[in-house]
């Protein structure tokens, strides 16, 4: 009876172990399938912004809590957010109104509207790559006539784009000595009851 008992108490760890392995394969490989690096091709020539940083969304639709790495090579992008333990979580790549979105659950879904995915998940009604644009300070949503405020400086710290506020704020002088452009730090998005907030780690345009 003894024998007995140990050897089902060996096949249940047997049992455990091997479940808990096919999990952690199974997210490996699916993290894998998402971490993989941009592939967006580009010449030396072409416009190329590329941003990477920490992401907040407070939103009552959906939250949502941490880094995301940008790129954009003319018309064409990849963006990716990562939660708080490293793994991809979200992959958007394409042109704004004809998206890919890999998730890590593995479920792909082609041919969306960025615009209105990002007004359905977080409640976010702005251009979406004219916003990232925004980060480099050289976006239509700036250069549109309407309320700005700026500091002794004369650097732009605010700006309105329908109902949302947007406030800025820059690196010191330490952290950007040896550049004459302004370095964003933060960039947050503001209305009603959601905000976005953008830290930014490195910014190359």
């Amino acid at each position: 009876m003894q024998k007995l008992y140990e050897q089902q108490v060996v096949k249940l760890r047997i049992g455990v172990i091997g479940t808990f392995a096919v999990l952690v394969l199974l997210l490996v490989s699916g993290c894998q399938s998402l971490s993989r690096e941009p592939l967006i091709p580009q010449t030396d020539d072409e416009d190329v912004l590329a941003i990477e940083g920490r992401i907040a969304i407070k939103s009552p639709v959906q939250s949502f809590n941490g880094s995301f790495r940008f790129k954009r090579v003319a018309d064409q992008y990849e963006l990716n957010l990562r939660d708080r333990t490293g793994f991809v979580r979200i992959n958007l790549s394409g042109r704004e109104e004809s998206s890919t979105l890999t998730t890590s659950l593995g479920t792909t879904e082609e041919n969306i509207d960025v615009n209105e995915w990002l007004l359905e998940e977080f409640g976010l009604s702005l251009p979406f790559l004219e916003l990232w644009n925004c980060i480099s300070l050289d976006c239509e949503l700036i250069d549109k006539p309407g309320e700005k405020e700026f500091d002794q400086q004369n650097q732009l710290i605010e700006f309105k784009y329908e109902q949302w506020v947007v406030s800025i704020t820059y690196a010191d002088s330490t952290e950007s000595a040896g550049s004459n452009i302004p370095t964003v730090r933060k960039f947050i998005i503001r209305g009603d009851d959601t905000e976005v907030t953008l830290t930014i780690n490195s910014l190359d345009s």
